[in-house]
């Protein structure tokens, strides 16, 4: 595992001054760093099970620490092999879902690590149970 992961108590590392790093535990205001954390209904097994289908469909991943609340892959890029951290984080008692991507070395991305989360984002909202169910039909 990299020195650069895990988890310290109930927070990620800190993202490195570099642009190749984002995360839902930086501030806000932090523009270059920050990413929202994915929101979930219904159970953590559920929200789950349902990010480890959309992280199983992405290409060049491996699963590197899965535990009850923290899990580690990395994804590597088809023509150089370089190699991003990519982890997620379940707080208890919140519905929601923690996640950072960062490049393993090099100083930009260009914005790869962001598009990512945005991508494992896109593809959570899409699969989301139904919250409700129409009435009237």
């Amino acid at each position: 595992m990299s020195q650069n992961t895990g988890m310290i108590g109930h927070s990620f590392q800190h993202c490195p001054q570099s642009p190749n790093c984002v995360s839902t535990m930086a501030s806000i205001k932090d523009e270059v760093h920050y990413v929202a954390p994915l929101s979930y209904t219904g159970s953590l097994e559920q929200a789950q099970a349902r990010l480890g289908q959309i992280i199983q469909g992405l290409p060049r991943q491996q699963l590197i620490k899965k535990e009850s609340r923290y899990w580690h892959y990395t994804f590597r890029s088809r023509i150089f092999r370089f190699e991003d951290n990519v982890e997620f984080y379940f707080p208890p008692r919140q519905k929601i879902i923690h996640m950072r991507s960062a490049a393993e070395m090099g100083y930009s991305d260009m914005g790869v690590n962001r598009k990512r989360l945005e991508t494992i984002r896109q593809a959570f909202l899409q699969s989301a149970p139904e919250t409700f169910a129409p009435t009237g039909l």
